[in-house]
């Protein structure tokens, strides 16, 4: 049941929304991580997301609260969003995907969120 929600979820993003003048279709993909040390996260900016969002992203730091499903306990922590304007049709999920895995690995975090939402910009 859960994989048929994610795909009728992703379907809903696939289809680019029609913009006003001036502006173009993009997907907008949100990552939401856990925060480690600042040398960490500016290595980690620096040498893979860079990688995987050549075009280029926004950081934004934040407070989040996140629950452990082994135990039930929330706990609250420093997190931070990257933020990647990808260019319709391009799909942003496998460098999302690969992102979150690489921080998982290198940061030892459980999780990291991904959201994708269509979007219209102009740069």
């Amino acid at each position: 049941m859960r994989a048929l929600a994610l795909l009728l979820a992703l379907a809903a993003c696939a289809e680019a929304p029609r913009c006003a003048s001036g502006l173009a279709p993009f997907t907008q993909a949100t990552l939401y991580f856990g925060a480690s040390t600042a040398v960490e996260r500016v290595s980690f900016l620096r040498d893979v997301a860079t990688r995987h969002f050549p075009a280029g992203f926004t950081v934004v730091d934040g407070e989040g609260a996140w629950r452990n499903p082994a135990t039930g306990v929330t706990g609250q922590q420093k997190s931070w969003m990257l933020i990647a304007l990808v260019p319709s049709p391009e799909d942003p999920l496998p460098a999302a995907r690969a992102l979150a895995e690489a921080w998982k690995a290198a940061a030892t975090h459980r999780s990291v969120g991904i959201a994708l939402a269509q979007s219209c910009a102009a740069f």
